[in-house]
């Protein structure tokens, strides 16, 4: 997988080395998974060529995320900064919805069914992972702005100021979560949808990233500090390791 080790190299691949990685990866993922779509995705200074398996027992879509490193900050200020590298590997395009929590599909209606699962314990989180299908996991908090932010150095995904186009926050969010379906017209580059906004979601390390519907426009590089309960703006996003080897 030479050519998603890297998100630059990735991008300044032709496409048929694209395609010889994407089908290195569909044969490493199996029958459990298949091919969704490809597109290329343009997103603020940014552009793509943004992939999507489809998990066919859950109907969950993950996005490919090419390998790349941030420089990441400890706090509000730090001295020394690191660089922290992260591997190629697969995270859903929308945060679990409660139709998805309750093993169902997308198919199987109800009123508030593509919403976001929030009020649910960190360990429930934890519990209800360990008796999915093997090897959905929290993504790690550096491999969830790796694909949030999708390779540029703005402060959003898009560009430098506020764009409700893009994530619900305190002046479009309104009091109740909505469809994750809402925004899928407008994704990140890398076809991540509500990545910023509507939810804060729980990452590995026990932190919430990404702020909520009810956080200031400019307060999305903060994180919830590791939360002790169930909290009605807190809800959790799917990711799937890839071997380094393929």
């Amino acid at each position: 997988m030479k050519f998603l080790r890297d998100l630059s190299v990735w991008d300044s691949a032709s496409r048929s080395e694209q395609e010889s990685a994407v089908f290195l990866v569909a044969e490493q993922l199996g029958s459990d998974f298949r091919v969704l779509d490809r597109q290329e995705i343009v997103c603020g200074d940014q552009e793509h060529y943004a992939v999507a398996f489809l998990h066919q027992a859950t109907e969950i879509v993950f996005q490919l995320i090419p390998g790349g490193s941030r420089t990441v900050y400890e706090g509000f200020i730090s001295e020394a900064p690191e660089r922290r590298r992260v591997e190629p590997f697969l995270l859903a395009r929308f945060p679990v919805t409660n139709r998805v929590w309750e093993r169902g599909t997308r198919g199987a209606a109800g009123e508030d069914g593509d919403h976001p699962k929030v009020n649910v314990q960190p360990q429930e989180i934890l519990d209800w992972l360990a008796s999915g299908p093997k090897g959905f996991r929290l993504p790690s908090e550096n491999e969830w702005e790796h694909g949030t932010w999708a390779g540029t150095n703005k402060r959003f995904f898009w560009g430098e100021d506020p764009d409700p186009r893009y994530y619900w926050y305190d002046k479009n969010g309104g009091e109740e979560t909505h469809s994750v379906y809402e925004h899928e017209s407008s994704p990140n580059a890398l076809g991540l949808v509500d990545t910023l906004g509507h939810v804060w979601e729980l990452c590995a390390e026990g932190h919430g990233s990404g702020g909520c519907l009810w956080s200031h426009g400019y307060s999305f590089d903060l994180q919830l500090d590791p939360p002790l309960k169930a909290l009605e703006n807190l809800g959790f996003r799917l990711a799937y390791s890839l071997k380094s080897d393929s």
